[in-house]
């Protein structure tokens, strides 16, 4: 009844504006003159087209499509040509060019009574892309077929047929992209705040929200990306519930329309919310693993978590930065007992520390927090070098006791294993990878046993040295 009322409304108005001689309520009158007359075989919009044809004002074809536009999805049945149909956009997938060498591009298309998949090929898509059409835009579509496709009732288009966008008015009675996103995995409604270019350059990574919860997802270098922050449909992206922020994993068929900038104070608030997926506290080093990635020590909220990362690209922000750095990265994911990165994080340093200025001297290793001139022997060694785009990953890992006291030592500092060993790093450079593990596997055997003076902060057993002395040779 709505799509009825709308559709006579727009045919009064047209007529009105092309005579203006003729009053709203002599108009009413003529239609319902012309009802009668007819024996009311005409509904409304069909007895306002008539009498318009009657007064000689032209009707748009569009209009006329509009109101022959009655039927519904749920009627449809193989084998039907000529169709017309309103109706809004759930999906668009491709264009794809097919094993035939064909293009071909797919709509699923819904009305209040159920969706249904509209197949357009070759030089129609073009007037579709033209078109600028995105999820939930109500259309008009005409010169339609309908058949049956292994066993499911589709639609294609006639090449007289078209798809137009038309006014969001007409599809009152149709629910919006809204209602379909909250009952379906495929179709998300978010808000993209940022993006930024991942440190292998490989991918290109959105922070944003679903709702009041962030999420995180990376995309190839390649997409195609509204400029944030942006409100957007993201189609056929799945979302993995994690936390501190939902993780969203892209396809080839996965695409982000824009729907327009956040207003103000909602991007003020999420922006804020945001804050949450990061950790902060003070950088202590990082480890290099066996064959690539390592883990980064982060003192946070009087405890020492190690952050697993899994590629080496990603230990380049901490390549350089010294440590006692005020640090903030995320989001960090559960890992069994630890906390991970994935290929999207963002990290940001401080070179402020507060415990610079902290220093309360100790002599000995047990409950201190800084250390002074202290003498403890080397129980175990681990000594990692690579190197990645010219740059030197570099961790040295020593379990050093103090009586009956131990702690780790963790540097990433090149002074202090040249310091220890009286051997410059350069010198790694003409060796051959497994020369040079050989090497520092040597190294790492003759350290056992071998004495040291170090000076340095302390962080539960972990030590971060600021001052290494050998005592013994190491090498």
């Amino acid at each position: 009844m709505y799509m009825e009322k709308i559709s006579v409304e727009r045919l009064i108005k047209i007529i009105l504006e092309k005579n203006s001689a003729l009053s709203r309520e002599k108009l009413l009158q003529l239609i319902e003159e012309k009802i009668a007359q007819l024996g009311g075989i005409v509904d409304r919009e069909g007895a306002a087209i008539l009498v318009a044809k009657e007064l000689g004002v032209s009707i748009p074809r569009e209009e006329i499509l509009l109101n022959a536009s009655k039927l519904e999805i749920v009627d449809l049945v193989p084998g039907l040509n000529n169709i017309s149909l309103i109706a809004r956009i759930a999906k668009i997938q491709g264009p794809y060019l097919t094993s035939s060498g064909r293009k071909l591009a797919i709509l699923e298309i819904y009305d209040k009574t159920r969706s249904i998949i509209l197949k357009i090929w070759d030089d129609a898509i073009k007037e579709l892309l033209n078109a600028d059409l995105r999820p939930g835009d109500c259309i008009l579509v005409e010169g339609a077929y309908s058949k049956r496709f292994q066993g499911n009732l589709e639609l294609g288009i006639s090449s007289r047929g078209k798809i137009r966008k038309i006014s969001p008015e007409t599809c009152k009675e149709i629910p919006g992209i809204e209602y379909l996103a909250k009952r379906r995995d495929d179709i998300i409604l978010g808000v993209i705040i940022e993006q930024t270019r991942n440190l292998s350059s490989k991918y290109i990574c959105i922070f944003g929200f679903i709702g009041d919860i962030p999420f995180v997802g990376h995309l190839p270098e390649n997409s195609s990306l509204p400029t944030p922050p942006q409100k957007v449909i993201i189609q056929d992206a799945r979302v993995i519930s994690t936390e501190p922020a939902f993780y969203l994993k892209f396809t080839q068929n996965s695409k982000i329309y824009p729907l327009g900038n956040p207003e103000e104070n909602l991007l003020k608030k999420l922006t804020n919310k945001l804050d949450v997926i990061f950790l902060r506290g003070t950088y202590l080093g990082y480890e290099l693993s066996k064959q690539r990635g390592g883990k980064i020590y982060l003192y946070h909220n009087g405890n020492v978590d190690g952050i697993l990362v899994f590629n080496d690209y990603l230990l380049l922000p901490f390549s350089e930065k010294p440590p006692l750095s005020t640090l903030s990265v995320g989001p960090c994911y559960k890992a069994n007992n630890s906390k991970k990165l994935r290929e999207c994080f963002k990290v940001s340093f401080s070179n402020e520390s507060k415990y610079k200025d902290e220093v309360t001297e100790s002599k000995y290793l047990y409950n201190a927090k800084y250390v002074e001139n202290i003498e403890v022997v080397v129980t175990s060694a681990r000594i990692r070098l690579r190197t990645i785009d010219n740059k030197y990953l570099l961790s040295l890992r020593l379990k050093v006791e103090e009586g009956s006291s131990f702690g780790i030592l963790i540097s990433n500092q090149r002074k202090h294993l040249e310091s220890i060993f009286n051997q410059k790093i350069d010198a790694f450079n003409d060796l051959s990878e497994n020369i040079r593990d050989e090497v520092l596997g040597y190294l790492e055997h003759e350290s056992l046993g071998k004495r040291l003076i170090i000076s340095g902060h302390v962080f539960k057993k972990i030590i971060v040295p600021t001052q290494i002395s050998p005592i013994d040779n190491f090498a």
